[in-house]
């Protein structure tokens, strides 16, 4: 289900204010944008409940490979933000999912 989202129009736009965009679902960036550190971002817990009141899909992003994702689950739900680790996408999760298509495909051919 599509929400709408409003930002701020670039710079080269031809008009000033804000704009109303479509949006399907949403990536959110964990660190410096959800937490800093070990501190919550305002308005972070109120935004994700507000996306989960719309009904609009997002997950979770971190480029973190020092912690695995039930530290970073921990963490964020710890600051107050709604997580489930599937919601999660990491660098390990990433390459760990290609490789395993790869063998995958390695294996039918």
């Amino acid at each position: 289900m599509p929400g709408y989202w409003y930002a701020k129009k670039k710079e080269n736009a031809k008009q000033d204010g804000l704009i109303l965009m479509k949006v399907d679902a949403l990536l959110l960036d964990i660190d410096g944008v959800l937490v800093v550190g070990d501190q919550t971002v305002p308005g972070a817990p109120e935004a994700i409940r507000w996306l989960i009141d719309q009904g609009i899909p997002y997950r979770y992003i971190s480029n973190s490979t020092q912690r695995s994702r039930k530290e970073i689950a921990e963490r964020l739900r710890k600051a107050g933000v709604t997580i489930s680790i599937d919601q999660l996408q990491t660098p390990v999760v990433a390459a760990l999912s290609l490789l395993e298509e790869k063998v995958s495909r390695h294996a039918a051919s």
